[in-house]
């Protein structure tokens, strides 16, 4: 879509994932490692405990992550039937997510991310330094 803009926005809220007198909202057990919310009027806080963490996790991301396809789908539909007019009137924008999760689990999940992210941009320059830039970069 032309003119398309991401915005990312790390902020941190200064309250920890891990709450001790805090109720899982999936199993009930007292005890919390990981706390997701989405920034509505009011913020929805979710939390869970840490067996119920990576299913609830990745439930939580995926559900995110289709809200957002949907969205850029709508988007992209009234923009194809109107190209002359941004297309932003009657197609509500997701709400602003976040996940804090604190177990080993989730930081190593962050370093692998991370360290692919870094591989590929190594690999990128070895061949470019190897082999030259083909495109003029």
């Amino acid at each position: 879509m032309p003119g398309h803009v991401s915005t990312v926005v790390f902020r941190d809220d200064g309250v920890s994932s891990r709450e001790p007198n805090a109720i899982c909202d999936a199993c009930g057990r007292r005890g919390t490692t990981a706390r997701a919310r989405l920034e509505t009027k009011p913020p929805q806080i979710f939390r869970w405990c840490r067996r119920c963490a990576p299913r609830e996790v990745a439930r939580f991301e995926r559900e995110q992550n289709e809200a957002s396809r949907r969205w850029f789908d709508k988007r992209r539909e009234a923009f194809a039937a109107n190209p002359r007019v941004t297309p932003t009137v009657g197609i509500a924008t997701p709400p602003a997510s976040s996940i804090k999760w604190d177990s080993w689990r989730m930081r190593a999940r962050f370093f692998r991310v991370v360290a692919r992210g870094m591989w590929k941009k190594l690999v990128r320059r070895k061949n470019r330094e190897r082999y030259g830039d083909p495109i003029g970069l």
